[in-house]
């Protein structure tokens, strides 16, 4: 588990699926050595290059946000920070260009982007105080696709006012595929291999090796996999069968 002064223990018991980082489908860069650039109001950047080509703002008001980007990054676009001691930590693949908009609007979030994870045009969108959205490695993102932990706007019981609509935070575990134009909302778990159709608007867990579709998502097939080959081959099949088994075996340990 990682701890420091924007992740500790008690980050973790509001928010469990933080558990998952710094293990196995959830590697942590060594950002010890990163060089580290001051970007005004105690807002930190470490590790990013001018081969990044990542865009940085900050509301007002937004303090003590921390950013960690591997070196090795492919992640281009734009980050936004409008709340106070948020964590972003971005690795995706090393190669090509991976574009995407993250919106953070409130405070003591995180935001991870696993190791090989790609994207094509994502916008992902943080609110609510404690909440988070965790990639997975090796997650694929199409194009034009929105994941928000909120609903925008808050609904409330007429009688007694109360919050009905919450945030939540969103987990893709490792190895998911969401398709173009889909939509995932807060409180989703995309389990490990899925497959999230494209135009696809998901609200409720999608189940390890399962394909998903429709608005809302429904179960299109069960004990699936994919692989990133136009055409499958053994080899690639038999290693994200191989990644499932110790992803599985770890999440038990």
């Amino acid at each position: 588990m990682m701890h420091g002064p924007l992740l500790t223990a008690a980050s973790v018991d509001l928010d469990k699926n933080l558990s998952l980082l710094g293990g196995y489908g959830f590697s942590l860069p060594n950002s010890d050595t990163f060089p580290e650039i001051d970007l005004g109001g105690g807002n930190t950047l470490r590790g990013a290059n001018a081969n990044n080509k990542l865009r940085f703002e900050f509301g007002p008001h937004a303090q003590e946000n921390l950013i960690l980007v591997d070196p090795e990054s492919a992640c281009t676009g734009r980050v936004m920070i409008l709340g106070s001691k948020n964590l972003v930590i971005l690795r995706g693949s090393y190669n090509g260009r991976q574009p995407i908009e993250l919106h953070m609007f409130s405070n003591h979030g995180v935001f991870f982007f696993g190791l090989n994870a790609t994207s094509n045009t994502a916008t992902f969108e943080i609110s609510g105080d404690n909440r988070s959205i965790i990639v997975g490695e090796d997650c694929m993102f199409s194009a034009h696709i929105d994941v928000m932990t909120d609903d925008r706007h808050a609904i409330v019981d007429g009688l007694t006012g109360e919050h009905i609509n919450r945030p939540e935070s969103i987990l893709f575990e490792p190895h998911c595929w969401i398709g173009l134009h889909a939509t995932v909302l807060k409180g989703v778990t995309a389990g490990f291999g899925s497959v999230i159709a494209s135009r696809s608007l998901v609200t409720t867990l999608v189940p390890e090796m399962t394909v998903v579709g429709g608005a809302p998502a429904r179960i299109l097939r069960k004990n699936a996999l994919w692989v990133r080959h136009h055409t499958p081959n053994p080899s690639a099949i038999e290693e994200v069968r191989r990644s499932y088994e110790v992803f599985r075996a770890s999440r038990q340990a």
